[in-house]
């Protein structure tokens, strides 16, 4: 992955999320396996979020979009679009590539600031090492906590 990539995907992250910043806003940490995330609600329906894969031979940084068609007590239904750049070195063999998916899941508040949820997508990645290229589907389930800092 070219850093430059990562510069201009981080400062666009930016520039949208201090454009639309409001008293309403709320800003949470995210955690799941292998990964850590911050959220950022948009509005009361739509919520962006920016995760970071932790692996020491992968490097896998994802911008998500969601809009959230449930919201019942503490309960959200959500759906949305990923995008993720990739970058690999294991075994020798180094490269990069990217990814996109769509997603639907859930979120259940347990406390004011706490929340457990999972959802699941179809993504498709394209990787590419050397001279060699390889691209297909996968299908993706991630669990996760929330934790509400604003």
């Amino acid at each position: 992955m070219k850093i430059n990539t990562f510069v201009i995907m981080s400062v666009l992250c930016v520039l949208a999320v201090s454009s639309c910043f409001s008293s309403n806003n709320k800003l949470a940490v995210t955690l799941g396996n292998p990964w850590v995330g911050v959220k950022y609600a948009v509005s009361a329906k739509v919520g962006s979020e920016l995760r970071y894969a932790i692996d020491p031979d992968i490097t896998n940084i994802t911008a998500r979009a969601s809009y959230d068609f449930l919201s019942k007590d503490k309960l959200r239904g959500f759906a949305g679009l990923e995008y993720g750049m990739i970058s690999f070195n294991y075994d020798g063999i180094s490269g990069d590539g990217n990814s996109y998916a769509p997603f639907i899941g859930g979120e259940l508040g347990l406390t004011d600031k706490l929340g457990v949820g999972l959802d699941f997508g179809y993504s498709t990645i394209n990787l590419k090492a050397q001279d060699v290229s390889v691209s297909g589907p996968e299908y993706v389930f991630n669990l996760f906590l929330t934790y509400g800092i604003k």
